[in-house]
């Protein structure tokens, strides 16, 4: 059986259009519900996605709490993500950014650092790697990776189901998955082919 544990919620839609329009807030409430509910325990967000004052509120009026991850591109971005999460468990990079992954670094002592990249290239030593499903990665995947896109920003879902999608990313040797989705449906979905 695979683990349902191994899977971070996405939530870039929840705060803005991301492939697909922008979720709701009472679906998101749904989403979140259910997912801490199955025991997906983190959550992937950024500065960017303009949805830290959703989740912090969520997690405030429910008393359900998650792990968060986030990106920032500079140390101001930063500083807002601390006002709202203050033990956030893992910040990264929004892209390739020696110098500010050196920053967080220095700046975080119980939070991993890391990077969310595009091409191997980008690759550097860090806590954490967060890379999209695509073939040049596939052979680097650790504990140390977790994986993002694993529908190809819904084109994978053209030829594959997301059972087989799902499958694949679990297949790999990647720690973590991040999954993106779109209604309490999707995530549902997703729950019933890791079960």
């Amino acid at each position: 059986m695979l683990d349902v544990k191994r899977l971070i919620l996405g939530t870039v839609q929840f705060g803005q259009d991301y492939v697909v329009k922008k979720v709701q807030p009472d679906e998101v409430y749904k989403i979140l519900n259910y997912a801490h509910d199955v025991g997906i325990d983190t959550l992937d967000t950024a500065y960017a996605y303009s949805n830290y004052e959703l989740l912090s509120s969520f997690m405030c009026f429910t008393g359900k709490k998650f792990k968060i991850i986030s990106k920032v591109k500079n140390e101001e971005e930063l500083f807002t993500t601390l006002a709202f999460f203050p033990h956030m468990v893992t910040c990264l990079t929004h892209g390739f950014d020696e110098k500010l992954l050196g920053s967080l670094t220095r700046m975080l002592e119980n939070c991993k650092s890391g990077m969310s990249i595009y091409g191997k290239h980008e690759i550097r030593e860090c806590d954490v790697l967060q890379v999209p499903m695509i073939k040049e990665f596939l052979p680097l995947l650790d504990e140390h990776y977790h994986l993002r896109s694993i529908f190809g920003r819904g084109e994978k879902l053209k030829d594959k189901t997301v059972k087989e999608c799902v499958g694949e990313a679990f297949d790999t040797k990647a720690g973590k998955i991040v999954i993106g989705v779109d209604s309490l449906a999707h995530l549902t979905e997703i729950v019933n082919a890791v079960e």
